[in-house]
This record gives C-alpha cells, structure tokens and sequence, in this order.
C-alpha cells in the first residue's frame, strides 16, 4: 500500500517535472530571446536618441549666446585682445560644419572603393570614420558597409562583430534588419540552421519593411526546418 503510494506521488512529481521543462523550453526559445533584446534595445535607442536631441538643443542655445555676446565683448578691444574670442567665434560657427564636411567626404571616398569592390581599402576607411566621427550621419551605413566589406572578404567573425555592434547602437534602424538577414546566411554557411531560423523568425517581428520582410520569408523557407 505504502509502496502504490509512492509511486503514485512519483508519477505525479515526474509529470509535473515535464510540464514544468515544457514551460521553460517555449518561454525562453532563442527566438524570444532574441526578440527581446532587440525590443530592449530599440527602447535605449529611443531614450539615447531623445538625450541626444536634448544635447543638440543646448550646443544651440550655446553658440546663440556666443552669436549675442562676442560683438559687445570685442568691441573696444586691440587685435591681440580680440583675437581669442574671433578664434572662439570661428570654432562655434565652423567647427560643426568642417566636421561634417570631412565625414561626408570620408564616406564617398569608403563608399567608391566598396562600389569598386576594393573591400580592404573600404573596411580600412570605413573604420577609420566609423572612429573618429561616431556622430555622423553616415555611421549606420558606415557599419552596413564595413560587416559587407568582411563578409564579401570572408572575415566572418569580424562580419559578425559589427553586425553585433549595429544591433546594440542602431536596433531600430532598416540597415541592422538587412545586416541581420547576412548574419543569417553566415550561420547557414556554418551549418548553424537553426541559429539562422531564429535570426530570419526574429527579423520578420521586428523589421516590419517590405523588402526585408520578403528577403527574411524567403530564407526562413530555405532552411526548411
């Protein structure tokens, strides 16, 4: 009697057990998972973006000051006691615009060689701008550009890296979706198939854009699993 009673509370506990590991197994898939930290990074992105227009906000109101103030403080002034604040004036009006001047031609320049398939001088130029104007607005083509150039050359694992690098800094961006989609075919070309279905399943949530959407679908059924 004793021993149909253990037994009993045996099978209860081991079902239990089953249903319990049946839970963990769908509520943490590497899909979700997946799924989650883009969704957790798209809402960083947000906040950084917003600090970053605030940021923006107050560089304006700044050089607005400097724009009201310079003229009454140079007034009066010899040449040499003026010429700091020229030098200030010409930084605030300037700088900005050099700096953005120099970036675009960076990135024509990186731009030309990957087009012409000179994908050593491509990542070589487009790290270089990736590093020392993060602030531009050609950064998220910049890593499009630098993960294509490594994977065209076959330096899968720095592809990868950068690919990892946009999901973090751009999770919101239509060029991450395409990245991701080349991560994809980098873990078919590993045998990784399953690693793959799970970036194609993950692009379609969140990458609701047509062409990725079609490109992620297409894959997805390629892989048959």
């Amino acid at each position: 009697m004793k021993t149909s009673g253990f037994l009993v509370f045996m099978l209860i506990l081991l079902s239990g057990f089953i249903g319990l590991n049946g839970y963990v197994r769908s509520a943490f898939t590497p899909v979700d998972s997946l799924n989650k930290q883009i969704a957790s990074l798209k809402e960083q992105a947000r906040e950084a973006k917003f600090k970053q227009l605030l940021a923006q906000d107050s560089l304006r109101d700044f050089q607005a000051q400097v724009a009201t103030v310079l003229p009454s403080a140079i007034e009066g002034k010899s040449i040499e006691e003026a010429y700091p604040l020229r030098q200030l004036a010409s930084v605030v009006s300037k700088g900005d615009a050099l700096n953005i001047e120099r970036a675009s031609s960076a990135f024509e320049k990186a731009k030309r060689q990957f087009r012409d398939k000179h994908f050593e001088d491509s990542e070589a130029l487009l790290g270089d701008l990736i590093e020392r104007h993060p602030e531009s607005t050609h950064v998220i083509e910049a890593h499009f550009l630098l993960a294509e150039s490594q994977y065209q050359m076959g330096e899968n694992e720095k592809a990868v890296g950068t690919i990892e690098t946009m999901i973090s800094l751009f999770p919101e961006s239509e060029l991450t979706g395409f990245s991701l989609l080349r991560l994809g075919k980098i873990f078919e070309k590993q045998d990784r198939l399953e690693d793959a279905a799970d970036i194609y399943k993950a692009v379609l949530k969140n990458f609701p854009q047509a062409e990725i959407a079609r490109q992620a679908e297409t894959s997805l059924k390629s892989v048959a699993l």
